[in-house]
């Protein structure tokens, strides 16, 4: 279990860099095991970053990590991306 989650850890790593982004990428701890965290640095804006990056890094993160199929389901109330991605203006 634990190998699958370094190599869909390094997966995203590895996608992310190659379209461009600079990101520190782990998963949770406990309960929270499945999470995928994503914290990407540029040189964007929030603004920037929300209204021309955010659903492509994403997209980038759902197709590495094998997550492209998993959606919110209502009627359930199930979450199961599983994944936080965060932005921080690089300083």
């Amino acid at each position: 279990m634990a190998s699958d989650r370094v190599n869909e850890t390094t997966a995203v790593r590895r996608s992310l860099k190659a379209a461009g982004y600079t990101a520190k990428v782990g998963h949770g701890r406990g309960t929270a095991w499945s999470w995928i965290y994503v914290n990407v640095t540029g040189p964007w804006t929030w603004d920037e970053f929300s209204r021309d990056h955010e659903s492509k890094a994403y997209a980038i993160i759902k197709h590495a990590a094998g997550r492209d199929n998993r959606h919110n389901d209502s009627q359930t109330d199930y979450f199961c991306e599983n994944i936080l991605l965060e932005y921080k203006k690089r300083i």
